[in-house]
């Protein structure tokens, strides 16, 4: 992990990136990609800045990958990598304060969640099976994200309002390994 510092007010080892080419790298397994069916990825980030280009916070850098995080018009964006964007959000999360982001998708409605609540909705049913590796804060390319991560988890179903409520937890993150099935 970059900078395994004491950066979260909530965690000891909140990963840490400073917008220039710094991440972790997932590897290539499907377990860790988000495919065809339902899903949901969440993480508590807080970012320091946010620049003018696409900056990532989950990234699968292929053909039929994803990208999460913002794009280069400012919006938080779900994006089919390098093609378009399946959630458009125009708020970005507030520089220098964490916020819990969830996407999940359930049937083919995506949502987007900002601390506990629905923000944006879209339909999708593409499958994200790029043929890359999976990067946090990057995606290897110079779409690289400033700032904190924690609590990085991914599940091969959607969560529900009250699991994406139980992780949000008013504010203090919980261990999203109390929930079941666990995430991959």
């Amino acid at each position: 992990m970059p900078d395994e510092q004491n950066q979260s007010k909530f965690e000891n080892y909140s990963m840490s990136f400073d917008g220039s080419s710094e991440y972790v790298d997932l590897g290539n397994t499907e377990t860790v990609k988000l495919g065809a069916g339902d899903f949901t990825f969440s993480a508590w980030i807080n970012p320091i800045s946010w620049g003018s280009v696409y900056e990532g916070i989950y990234v699968n850098a292929a053909i039929n990958g994803v990208f999460i995080g913002k794009d280069n018009a400012g919006n938080f964006v779900l994006r089919i990598y390098g093609v378009s964007n399946i959630i458009t959000y125009s708020t970005l999360p507030t520089v220098n304060t964490w916020t819990h982001i969830c996407i999940t998708r359930n049937n083919g409605l995506c949502s987007l969640f900002y601390n506990g609540s629905s923000v944006a909705t879209a339909t999708s049913t593409h499958d994200f099976n790029g043929t890359a590796n999976v990067f946090i804060g990057s995606d290897n390319s110079g779409a690289d994200f400033n700032g904190n991560i924690d609590q990085v988890a991914i599940f091969d179903y959607s969560l529900s309002q009250a699991q994406v409520d139980y992780l949000y937890n008013s504010g203090t993150p919980v261990n999203p390994m109390a929930l079941t099935p666990l995430p991959t």
